[in-house]
């Protein structure tokens, strides 16, 4: 079984970091603007580079037959995410937190948290389909969950996406990943030194952002509702899919701890870079994490 004080551990690193950022904005050690500033490098250099650092695995036909199930089944997952999300927000009248709730279901922090609890509970390979699995989730939440933000006309957005530093590293990654071209030693180690970046950035972002809210605003309905979506009903309903299916044990495992993970950072990063409502994504960051400290244990009794 997995070390559950290692998993609250990590999430506990998070709410550091995030009070990092609180601070800084706090005591106006930051502005506004170098907040925006330090969004733009985080977009364009750190999680680029973290993208492409991701797609480092040794991808060969045995591991592609190995774990081509797992690969289908999060294929089939972001799938569902773009389609339910656009009815499951249906209550909500504010197309900028709409946004923010369907983005928050297709890009959860499933790499960050969902990888080592994987491991934990089926060793390396668990590990292992963890690492495939999350492949369609950077694709999905830098592709549909980037569009959501990008508010200009429908040729405007397939440019800014096709331009997007993200994407292309995206392409770059899966380039690699097929081809299994070596790069010199010294730009892998950039790549990684720059990649390590991300996390730290990106939650010392969401702290930033919120500073600049009221504590009162933190807690609100919509929040709550989306943390039940996407930290119980959403693994729940794999879960009594792949049962029913008759799945691999490992495959359904990580699939659902997957699905059940929180709102990733790059939510609020995304919103912030293109205008929308990053307090709403801060929000969701900050309660579905805190809350999953609770579920992600209480879902990984039903495996």
């Amino acid at each position: 079984m997995v070390n559950f004080i290692d998993v609250v551990q990590l999430q506990l690193m998070l709410f550091v970091l995030l009070g990092v950022g609180f601070f800084l904005r706090k005591k106006k050690l930051v502005s506004h603007e170098a907040r925006k500033s330090i969004i733009n490098i985080l977009i364009d250099i750190f999680l680029p580079c973290l993208i492409i650092k991701s797609f480092n695995i040794d991808f060969s036909i045995d591991l592609l037959k190995e774990t081509g199930e797992a690969l289908i089944f999060a294929f089939a997952a972001q799938i569902v995410y773009v389609f339910s999300s656009k009815y499951l927000y249906k209550m909500v009248k504010d197309k900028g937190r709409i946004a923010v709730l369907r983005a928050g279901t297709i890009c959860s922090n499933a790499a960050y948290i969902g990888m080592p609890v994987s491991e934990g509970i089926y060793g390396s390979a668990g590990l292992i389909f963890a690492s495939i699995e999350c492949l369609p989730l950077r694709i999905f939440t830098w592709t549909f969950g980037t569009a959501l933000f990008v508010k200009t006309s429908g040729k405007q957005v397939i440019k800014t996406l096709l331009t997007h530093p993200c994407i292309i590293s995206v392409f770059i990654g899966i380039v690699l990943m097929f081809l299994g071209f070596p790069l010199p030693k010294f730009v892998i180690s950039s790549i990684n030194s720059l990649g390590n970046c991300s996390t730290a950035v990106s939650m010392i972002v969401v702290g930033m952002i919120l500073a600049e809210i009221s504590p009162k605003e933190i807690f609100n309905g919509p929040v709550f509702y989306f943390a039940a979506l996407r930290l119980i009903v959403i693994p729940l309903v794999f879960l009594v899919i792949l049962k029913a299916l008759s799945t691999n044990e490992v495959v359904t495992g990580v699939t659902v701890l997957l699905a059940g993970m929180p709102a990733g950072s790059n939510t609020a990063v995304l919103a912030s870079k293109y205008n929308g409502d990053e307090a709403f994504a801060s929000q969701n960051i900050f309660v579905s994490t805190l809350l999953s400290m609770a579920t992600i244990p209480i879902i990984s009794l039903f495996l």
